[in-house]
């Protein structure tokens, strides 16, 4: 249980720091640009299954990990 609210954590935070990149949020005024760090480790995601499910509400199910990782997510 402890595993999976890490990933949902992890899931919910690496999706709230693409929705926010490159919007300019936090840039100051005659700052340069800073490149998006690459993690080299999580370069190809995969999804094991992708369905909606009924109980206990209506939700989709998409679970994976990371190729050559032992690192999963649930989203």
């Amino acid at each position: 249980m402890m595993r999976r609210s890490i990933a949902l954590c992890m899931t919910a935070l690496s999706l709230a720091l693409v929705a926010t990149a490159g919007t300019g949020a936090d840039a100051q005024p005659g700052s340069t640009p800073v490149a998006a760090a690459e993690d080299p480790l999580f370069t190809q995601p995969y999804i094991d299954i992708d369905e909606w499910r009924d109980a206990p509400v209506r939700h989709r199910y998409v679970p994976g990990g990371f190729k050559g990782t032992e690192t999963r997510f649930s989203a």
